[in-house]
């Protein structure tokens, strides 16, 4: 088994889509992503998909090791920086020389948030599925220090519970990244449940980045697409604190962990400082507004995060400062790479900084244990 120290919970494959382009199915092709010419201000290139409706433009997620006053929101080429973008190989390095030791490897900016939005449903599983067969292959170059989060298509529950399959299949994929419910709605229903016990099933871990669903938009309860009296319970648990505080609350209250007590979630990016206050003011507005709403559930809200969520942060002393309020066990460290909000390459010099003070066996779960769990890195 490889002893690990460091392990970045989140990073990126900002890579050019020239890299797996062959893996898409010929027919499909015209509608997958494309770089283009930015359209708006800033010039460079971006990412685009069925014509040009949808165009993201290469800016903060190429903005890895560079210094605060070269970042920039957009005029970027793969060209002008090209770390974080390449080949497996490349990405090796990339690691080695910020002492990390393996990497949780989520889609670039182009990934879910172009893929799903492709409108021809068998396109968009298709190509989903081939960005997926993609990521594993770039893992089985070194599938201990690699951690690929393969994505779902937002076509209902069928496509997402056939894309599981597809994904629990692929040796080197280690999570499952959701943009929406499993439905594909923006809030739970009862259809959800068949992926829940599918992914139950595969012991695959949930692993979103920042969050899944539409957030503090969807907090409220709903049945057919209605808020359900006294739903709005659930917004109350979230306490309008960050992503994925509405989502996590909204998974307690409809009883998600209660049939299916083995799912584990990750949301990667959402930072952890917040999450002390969360959990105390999510219980106490549960126990006082459970009776008239109808939610009922087993355990506190707070027992099913500490049992079910993990969350990765960047730079977050106060999380740090209040570990024993969070949960040890609930926390990963991350550096964001290639993104504006890491550190590479000077991930070990930020770790020392943050850590400094912190219980050596705290410090080892939240830089590396924790993640060698919930991915089954031994496995």
């Amino acid at each position: 088994m490889t002893d690990y120290r460091i392990i970045s919970a989140d990073g990126h494959l900002e890579v050019n889509p020239q890299l797996w382009q062959d893996y898409i199915p010929q027919k499909y092709r015209p509608l997958g992503p494309k770089l283009v010419d930015n359209p708006g201000v800033g010039g460079g290139k971006a990412w685009m998909v069925e014509g040009g409706a949808n165009v993201i433009p290469l800016g903060l997620a190429m903005c890895g090791g560079l210094r605060f006053d070269q970042f920039k929101p957009s005029g970027w080429t793969y060209e002008d920086n090209a770390r974080g973008t390449g080949d497996a190989k490349q990405r090796l390095a990339e690691m080695d020389q910020d002492g990390i030791d393996a990497e949780v490897l989520y889609p670039g900016v182009f990934g879910p948030k172009l893929l799903t939005q492709i409108k021809d449903r068998e396109a968009q599983r298709g190509i989903v599925s081939a960005y997926n067969r993609f990521v594993n292959d770039f893992c089985s170059e070194a599938p201990h220090r690699f951690i690929g989060i393969g994505i779902l298509p937002e076509t209902g529950v069928d496509d997402a519970s056939a894309e599981l399959e597809h994904i629990a299949g692929l040796r080197h994929l280690r999570g499952v990244y959701p943009t929406n419910w499993p439905a594909g709605k923006e809030y739970p229903t009862p259809e959800d449940d068949r992926f829940w016990a599918a992914i139950q099933e595969t012991g695959l871990p949930v692993s979103a980045h920042v969050n899944f669903g539409a957030g503090p938009m969807a907090h409220p309860m709903m049945q057919d697409g209605q808020p359900v009296p006294g739903g709005g319970v659930i917004g109350r648990m979230s306490v309008s604190c960050p992503p994925p505080s509405g989502t996590v609350s909204q998974l307690i209250a409809h009883g998600v962990f209660d049939r299916f007590p083995k799912l584990q979630f990750v949301f990667a990016e959402t930072g952890a400082g917040w999450i002390a206050y969360w959990l105390e003011q999510m219980d106490d507005r549960y126990m006082r507004h459970r009776h008239y709403s109808g939610i009922k559930v087993k355990h506190l809200p707070s027992d099913y995060f500490r049992r079910h969520v993990a969350v990765s942060f960047q730079i977050d002393r106060t999380a740090l400062e209040n570990v024993e309020r969070i949960g040890s066990d609930n926390l990963m460290w991350a550096n964001d790479f290639p993104h504006a909000e890491g550190d590479w390459p000077n991930s070990r010099r930020v770790v020392q900084e943050q850590f400094s003070g912190v219980e050596p066996h705290v410090r080892d779960k939240i830089l590396a244990g924790n993640a060698a769990r919930i991915y089954k890195l031994d496995a």
